[in-house]
């Protein structure tokens, strides 16, 4: 646990990478309460 929260800013390098103008991403909430599924609902 954690270890997303730790590497947020290379989740936003990744998906910046990798995902198109056209692609839809679902994430957890963005104040989730859990680190990690806050960075990626930030991300």
């Amino acid at each position: 646990d954690g270890a997303v929260a730790d590497a947020e800013d290379q989740l936003v390098a990744f998906l910046e990478q990798h995902l198109g103008p056209a692609d839809v991403v679902f994430a957890t909430w963005a104040e989730d309460g859990h680190s990690d599924h806050e960075a990626v609902g930030r991300a």
